[in-house]
């Protein structure tokens, strides 16, 4: 679970239903609202997220399902294009079973810890 600091919204990654979720986190019930729902017809379970608070980007990792490869997801989280996708992104022989993500202090690199096999992956983060 993350808070999306400046738009007042929760996200966590909903491994049963396949669906990252936003969640307002206030409201005059005191009960969770949906806000928004990031979806992407490639997108299979989520297995981690990682918001960058400077960039406005939500990073996504989801696992393979069948015959789908696992990939990453940047998505937009600003409140004018929030949702959008931005770009994927997968290591050139692709994932095993990413598992986390987190990302460099300085924002340039995003690295994903895989636990098949057992390596972290390093990607450049786009400007």
């Amino acid at each position: 679970m993350w808070l999306v600091c400046g738009c007042g919204i929760v996200c966590f990654d909903d491994e049963i239903n396949n669906d990252d979720d936003g969640d307002d986190e206030t409201n005059e019930n005191n009960q969770s609202q949906v806000k928004a729902i990031i979806d992407h017809p490639l997108m299979r379970t989520v297995y981690a997220m990682y918001y960058d608070p400077i960039k406005h980007r939500l990073y996504a990792v989801s696992g393979r399902l069948r015959q789908s490869y696992a990939m990453g997801f940047t998505f937009s989280v600003h409140p004018e294009s929030f949702g959008q996708l931005i770009t994927t992104w997968e290591p050139n022989d692709k994932f095993g079973d990413p598992h986390d993500l987190a990302l460099s202090v300085n924002g340039r690199s995003l690295y994903v810890g895989e636990i098949r096999p057992n390596r972290i992956d390093s990607f450049n983060v786009l400007n």
